[in-house]
């Protein structure tokens, strides 16, 4: 369960935030999660919940956008989405997957590896490239500043 590790470190990064701008506190933080990172939003909002109320004090309103996924194919230029991707993937470690089930691959955890796995689906090359959708990054925090300051 990376979502855990990952939502430490955005925790710190919003301590790290509160301490420079001698905030009270944050009300909200706006995550962006790139859809290559396969990660579960569900875990990862709950968990950024409960460190939050640890480490600052109180509960923090998590909001998560997902960025589609785009690779491009660097010998033809063509672009696509994750999901022509994932159906390679499924052939390769998840031939046997039933309706429901999550298939375990690398890429989940090493988004990198997806030019060792995924070839162009028109042109058969593995020059694949990441364009968009990997990752995960604050977008915005809304703080809570002490009575009578501007946010």
């Amino acid at each position: 369960m990376h979502e855990w590790s990952l939502a430490s470190g955005v925790v710190l990064t919003l301590k790290k935030i509160v301490d420079e701008k001698k905030a009270k506190g944050i009300r909200e933080v706006r995550l962006v999660v790139g859809e290559l990172s396969q990660i579960d939003k569900d875990i990862l909002r709950d968990a950024i919940i409960t460190l939050s109320e640890e480490e600052l004090g109180n509960k923090v309103n998590v909001v998560i956008e997902e960025e589609k996924a785009r690779l491009k194919c660097n010998t033809c230029g063509y672009e696509f989405g994750f999901t022509e991707a994932f159906e390679q993937l499924k052939r390769i470690f998840c031939p046997d997957l039933k309706p429901g089930e999550e298939c375990e691959n690398p890429v989940h955890y090493v988004p990198e590896l997806v030019s060792t796995y995924i070839r162009c689906p028109r042109c058969g090359s593995p020059d694949i490239e990441i364009v968009a959708g990997r990752g995960i990054w604050i977008k915005s925090v809304v703080l809570e500043l002490e009575e009578g300051e501007k946010q």
